[in-house]
């Protein structure tokens, strides 16, 4: 081979390395924000990345066994109940999503995960994915997995559907995907069910998880994440 074909071999080389490159695209995290609570217990804060809003009545909201774990006693509404919204503002489309894991008995109160919250401290305007209790009918407990929305502080449901009873042990994996006035509600693992539905109420706002629970009867929250879409 001489010096010419030589030189050109080289030139052909460098330029299908160059064109390849230019074809690679660069992989981006989706990833807001993620906590999975693996710290110190804490009866009242969750940490720097997290607003508490604690309701009277003896509510609280902070770790246990590394998972946030919210004390509702009595309260029997939304906005009774203690919540935690991430410190920052999301915008456009995203998911949202965390482990809601049951102990200690049946549980007969609420957890959601709260999107688009109008206010960073407390959720009165804003959505609720997730799931409450809603009566007795004969001796069978009747648990709801809902999509209901806060005004000035008032829950009302937009879509709800019947779903298996809250035991202890049980855990389920929540998403709550918005995009733009698309609201998707899902749940997996003791069930799966999907929640689909148009809401222009909110624009822009924060994400956080609200619940309820007693000293006996307890709901954790686990491994939250939020993301772009």
């Amino acid at each position: 081979m001489n010096v010419y074909q030589t030189a050109r071999n080289l030139i052909l080389t460098a330029a299908i390395t160059l064109q390849f490159a230019a074809c690679v695209k660069k992989t981006e995290s989706k990833e807001i924000f993620k906590d999975n609570f693996d710290r110190d217990n804490s009866s009242s804060s969750l940490g720097a990345s997290w607003t508490i809003s604690m309701p009277g009545g003896n509510t609280f909201f902070g770790i246990n066994s590394a998972m946030a774990k919210p004390l509702g006693n009595t309260a029997t509404t939304e906005a009774g109940l203690p919540s935690a919204l991430y410190t920052g503002k999301i915008s456009g489309g995203f998911k949202v999503s965390a482990k809601f894991i049951i102990s200690g008995g049946d549980y007969d109160s609420m957890g959601y995960l709260v999107g688009r919250s109008a206010a960073s401290d407390v959720p009165t305007d804003g959505y609720l994915c997730g799931y409450r209790y809603t009566g007795t009918v004969g001796v069978d407990k009747v648990y709801a997995f809902t999509l209901r929305k806060m005004t000035s502080g008032v829950a009302s449901t937009i879509a709800e559907v019947a779903m298996h009873k809250l035991v202890t042990g049980k855990t389920d994996t929540i998403t709550f995907t918005i995009d733009g006035t698309s609201l998707k509600c899902e749940m997996s693992g003791n069930s799966t069910i999907s929640i689909s539905v148009t809401d222009g109420s909110y624009g822009d706002g924060y994400v956080g998880i609200l619940g309820g629970g007693n000293s006996t009867q307890t709901l954790f929250f686990d491994d939250f994440l939020v993301e772009r879409l």
